[in-house]
C-alpha cells in the first residue's frame, strides 16, 4: 500500500512529538563523537508546505503548532524549523530528513529509503546533496541490505511507518532483532501511533520483552485533536557505544 502522504499531517502533534526527540537525540551527541550515519526507513518528502490544498484539508499543524511554540527557543528542533523557513518562507515546515541534514556534522552521511513515487521524487528535491543518498525502496529490506562495514558504522535509525500495513505492528520486534544482530552500534527512534483498539500494545510488550532495558515514552492527545489516535509513541534502542545512555534517554 503506497496511499500515506505526509502532507496531510506536516507540523501536527505527531511531529511535534517525534521530532523534538529527533533534535535532541542528534545534539545529544559528543562534539568529538565518530563519523555518524543517519538512516530513515520511510523519509517522506523532506521539505512541507503548510499551505498546500493537502494540509489546509486537515488543518492538522494548527494543534502542532502551540505544542512547538512552547519549546525554548534555543531547542534545536525549534532552530530547524527557523532555519527552514529563512530559507524558504514562514510556510514551510521540515520534514526529518532536513532536521537531521541541519543538525548533523559535515562528516557524517545520510541514506534515506522512500517507496512512495510521489514522495520520493520531492524528497530528491529538498535534498540535493552529495553527502544524502536517497533509495526508492522499501526501508526494511534495505536496512537488512546495508554492507557489512557499512552497517558496523556507528547510526541513528528513524523509523516512521505509516503503519498501513496491520503486519508491521508484529513484524517489528523481530525485524529489530536481526537489524541490531547486523547492526549493534545503532541507535533507532521508533514512532507508534496509541490506538484505542490496542493494535499497537502486542508491538510495545514484543519490543520490552526483546528489548528490556530501552524505554519508551508516551504522549496523549486532547479529546478534540481530530487525529485518529489516542497519543504518539516513541520507542528508543541506544547501544553503549551510541548518543547517549539508556538512563538518559525518554525520561
Amino acid at each position: 500500500m503506497l496511499s500515506y502522504q505526509h502532507s496531510y499531517h506536516a507540523g501536527n502533534l505527531v511531529d511535534a512529538h517525534k521530532h523534538a526527540r529527533l533534535a535532541e537525540m542528534l545534539v545529544a551527541r559528543p562534539a568529538d563523537a565518530p563519523t555518524l550515519a543517519y538512516y530513515e526507513t520511510h523519509a517522506g518528502r523532506g521539505l512541507y508546505d503548510l499551505s498546500s490544498k493537502e494540509a489546509k484539508k486537515t488543518g492538522e499543524a494548527k494543534m502542532g503548532a502551540p505544542v512547538i511554540a512552547a519549546l525554548p527557543k534555543s531547542h534545536p528542533y525549534r532552530q530547524c524549523i527557523a532555519q527552514t523557513q529563512k530559507r524558504y518562507g514562514p510556510r514551510f515546515y521540515p520534514g526529518s530528513p532536513l532536521i537531521a541534514q541541519h543538525l548533523l556534522h559535515r562528516q557524517d552521511t545520510i541514506q534515506l529509503f522512500e517507496l512512495h513515487p510521489q514522495e520520493h521524487a520531492a524528497l530528491r528535491t529538498a535534498m540535493p546533496h552529495d553527502r544524502v543518498q536517497i533509495e526508492k525502496a522499501d526501508g526494511y529490506a534495505g536496512m537488512l541490505s546495508l554492507p557489512t562495514e557499512q552497517a558496523a558504522r556507528n547510526g541513528l535509525l528513524l523509523i516512521d511507518p505509516s503503519y498501513e500495513l496491520k503486519n508491521e505492528y508484529a513484524d517489528m520486534a523481530p525485524w529489530l532483532q536481526q537489524l541490531l544482530r547486523r547492526s549493534p552500534n545503532l541507535s533507532v527512534l521508533l514512532w507508534y501511533p496509541i490506538l484505542k483498539s490496542g493494535l499497537h500494545e502486542p508491538m510495545r510488550k514484543a519490543l520490552m520483552q526483546a528489548f528490556p532495558t530501552s524505554p519508551y515514552e508516551e504522549v496523549p492527545f486532547p479529546a478534540d485533536s481530530g487525529l485518529r489516535m489516542l497519543g504518539s509513541g516513541l520507542w528508543q534502542y541506544t547501544p553503549l557505544s551510541s548518543l547517549e545512555s539508556p538512563q538518559q534517554a525518554l525520561t
